[in-house]
């Protein structure tokens, strides 16, 4: 059910069907093509009907807990923090040197390291990745090859669910949580490039590095959304999960 007073459309993007945006590359979604043996997941395929790109177990590795009921009526995948690690190698309709948003529901879990999602491999290839250290505190990891700096990111709630974002205007990296975002950071030096695209975790140096964390939706753009689009999507989630502040 919409919430009263939301605009379906902003500048031609449908905050109701936001994974039919002419620019959206992916959208994860918990309720929708996620494959189990039992509650262990296999495989968790796009909510758009016939993209399929599916994240399957990295090798050697786990697929992580399906809760169909996460404790509150809703859906969700959870990884152990120590062998769980949904990917998709050479995920190539994202490009990093230029604009983009990733928008994600995802648990801050109390004083565990959250590293929540990854793309790209440091240090050979460039890396975003989203994380809770050990903290209230929401960072983004920007990896390239002329360093390694991080985002001061915003003060969340611990535990609890949280809408969160990282989004590049032009040279610009800004990461976001709940209706907060950090201040500009200017892109690290040296490229980013198509990698894999990784849950749970991220890889450093061709080795997968868990993190603890729950998904209800991870979804990227390939263009930056602004600040007033995101805000909608927000409200718009906010009628569809649970928990979300």
């Amino acid at each position: 059910m919409l919430q009263v007073g939301l605009p379906t459309i902003l500048g031609g993007r449908k905050f109701t069907t936001p994974w039919l945006d002419a620019n959206n590359q992916l959208w994860y979604d918990a309720r929708y093509n996620v494959s189990t043996s039992g509650s262990a997941i296999t495989s968790w395929d796009d909510r758009k009907a016939g993209r399929s790109q599916p994240l399957t177990v990295y090798p050697a590795k786990t697929g992580g807990t399906f809760n169909s009921n996460d404790g509150d009526s809703a859906p969700a995948w959870r990884t152990n923090g120590s062998t769980d690690l949904l990917y998709r190698t050479s995920f190539t309709p994202l490009d990093l040197d230029n604009d983009f948003t990733f928008v994600a529901i995802i648990y801050n879990p109390a004083n565990s390291i959250n590293r929540a999602f990854g793309f790209g491999q440091y240090p050979t290839i460039g890396r975003v990745t989203y994380l809770w250290n050990t903290g209230p505190v929401a960072q983004v990891e920007l990896a390239a090859t002329g360093g390694f700096p991080i985002t001061t990111g915003i003060t969340a709630s611990q535990p609890g669910w949280h809408f969160v974002w990282t989004r590049r205007s032009v040279n610009n990296f800004y990461c976001g949580v709940d209706g907060t975002e950090s201040a500009p950071q200017l892109k690290p030096a040296g490229s980013f490039a198509a990698a894999d695209l990784t849950l749970g975790g991220i890889i450093t140096s061709g080795s997968p590095v868990h993190g603890t964390t729950r998904f209800r939706v991870l979804a990227a753009w390939n263009s930056d959304l602004g600040t007033t689009y995101i805000a909608g999507l927000r409200t718009y989630l906010k009628t569809q999960w649970p928990g979300l502040p």
